[in-house]
């Protein structure tokens, strides 16, 4: 499906490039934003009709979204690549400007979020299947939030131990949220349509990561 991949991709880039433009001017009302959102949302219709005349035949058909699971996932990871991308960003910025740390000491002091993905993702999958992806997701959010809010009393006076606990709490929260999403866009699905519903949970995952890094930085 040449077209429909020619309209998928020049949808997606459009919209993420004027999210992009939002954050450098620090205002969405600008008219690169405008302008590049509107012609995202113009080729996204355009996939729409095309993917209603060939079908089946489309890279991303349009018979995905009649799946539950397919729909909760994908607005799942919306949602999460707008929370989590948008402080990733915003922590190393903290470490370097109001902590004073060089680029590369701002990259080791997120070690340990790094370090609390780890433990929780070795153990996401079998609470998984145990439990279903509806309850991890919402107990890792929970995590992620409390080890979220603590940033609102740090400065650059607070011990970087402190930061470090804090980072870690919030990892093992962000390593739980999103692999049982990814993992539940698939269930109950036809086998034909698991290669087109990962193209579908990353692209709106990416949209939403572009999305909350714009938030975050205007």
């Amino acid at each position: 499906d040449f077209v429909g991949i020619v309209f998928l991709a020049g949808a997606t880039t459009s919209m993420i490039y004027g999210i992009v433009k939002a954050a450098r001017k620090a205002s969405f009302a600008n008219k690169d934003t405008l302008l590049f959102i509107g012609l995202g949302l113009a080729l996204a219709l355009l996939y729409v009709f095309w993917a209603m005349r060939i079908k089946d035949k489309a890279v991303l058909p349009l018979n995905l979204f009649k799946y539950r699971s397919f729909n909760g996932s994908v607005l799942g990871l919306l949602i999460a690549g707008t929370v989590l991308n948008g402080a990733m960003l915003a922590l190393p910025l903290f470490f370097q400007e109001v902590c004073g740390m060089s680029v590369m000491m701002a990259g080791l002091a997120l070690i340990p979020q790094g370090a609390g993905m780890l433990v929780s993702r070795t153990l996401t999958g079998k609470l998984t299947d145990k439990f279903g992806a509806k309850y991890v997701v919402l107990t890792s959010l929970i995590i992620t939030f409390i080890g979220t809010i603590p940033f609102y009393w740090f400065n650059h006076e607070t011990s970087y131990w402190i930061i470090a606990l804090v980072l870690f709490v919030r990892g093992i929260g962000a390593g739980g949220i999103l692999m049982p999403l990814m993992a539940d866009s698939y269930t109950g699905m036809q086998g034909a349509l698991i290669p087109a519903a990962s193209i579908g949970s990353r692209t709106i995952q990416n949209i939403g990561s572009a999305f909350g890094t714009a938030i975050i930085t205007t």
